[in-house]
């Protein structure tokens, strides 16, 4: 590595050069680029003489032939070190100093740097140089459970939180249902994107996602200390009339560290016993 001319946290456009380095590799393809230039150069010139001669009937159609031959022949060699270049990196030869520039792939922000100058580049490194990402749009992943699968689809419209900025969600929307089933975790990884225009939210941060929408149907949305759970059957306390409440059969699509999302056995509006419910219960079956 010879010189790095990006900083971390430096916004960066796609194209824009990151760092400069020292290639043996990259020398001897600009170098069999140049050859391969004034080879096709020299041929033409050769071909141009041969054909004047030919259309004269002063040279052979045999002769003529073979020099439009080494003509094509230096044309195909050209194009060869022009893709061995352009899978190197570099579209064009530039410099012949050697020095290679390792560009931005796209625009967006330096958030790591794995290189230091003078350090040696080791293309079997673990690590990329440099990573660079664009803060204004955001993947949020998730793993689902597998019992809970059938509540996320893509396209759908997700409710993202996070800890640094409680009581404030963000819109999220699925772009992808993973297709294989984790056989240890038993979850299924949920990926959706998010417009972070903001720049409050941080990659590596963690997320809850509540689904805003699915299948059509519209769910409710208690906090967990709402629902028991008796057996494999949960419940909930609606009050009918102040003071009367009926313990009901609830259906969970959902549940979060916080929140249980119903798609079964209360309807929007209905008021329910939110604190006191576990208490409730304890009565109802001490009678």
């Amino acid at each position: 590595m010879k010189r790095i001319v990006v900083q971390l946290g430096q916004a960066v456009t796609a194209g824009q050069p990151l760092a400069w380095i020292e290639s043996p590799d990259f020398a001897q393809a600009v170098a069999e680029v140049r050859r391969a230039e004034l080879e096709v150069r020299q041929k033409r010139l050769v071909f141009d003489r041969a054909r004047l001669l030919f259309e004269g009937e002063v040279m052979s159609r045999k002769e003529f032939e073979a020099a439009e031959t080494d003509l094509r022949e230096a044309e195909v060699e050209q194009a060869r070190t022009q893709r061995r270049l352009a899978a190197i990196g570099q579209a064009a030869p530039g410099s012949d100093s050697g020095e290679f520039a390792l560009r931005a792939p796209l625009a967006g922000l330096v958030t790591e740097r794995a290189i230091s100058p003078g350090a040696q580049v080791d293309p079997a490194a673990d690590k990329p140089l440099f990573v660079i990402s664009d803060p204004a749009r955001l993947w949020v992943v998730v793993d689902v459970p597998e019992q809970h699968l059938g509540v996320f689809a893509p396209g759908q419209a997700v409710s993202v939180e996070v800890d640094a900025f409680p009581g404030r969600s963000f819109g999220a929307r699925v772009t992808d249902v993973g297709a294989v089933l984790d056989a240890l975790t038993r979850r299924v990884q949920v990926r959706a994107a998010l417009d972070n225009p903001e720049r409050l939210l941080r990659g590596e941060m963690f997320a809850r996602v509540v689904p805003l929408a699915g299948s059509g149907r519209e769910r409710v949305r208690l906090p967990n200390a709402a629902v028991l759970t008796v057996g494999v059957a949960s419940f909930v306390f609606v009050e009918k009339a102040p003071g009367v409440f009926e313990r009901r059969k609830v259906t969970a699509s959902l549940q979060g560290r916080d929140t249980t999302w119903l798609s079964e056995g209360v309807a929007p509006g209905e008021r329910v016993v939110s604190a006191g419910a576990l208490l409730l219960n304890s009565e109802l079956e001490g009678n």
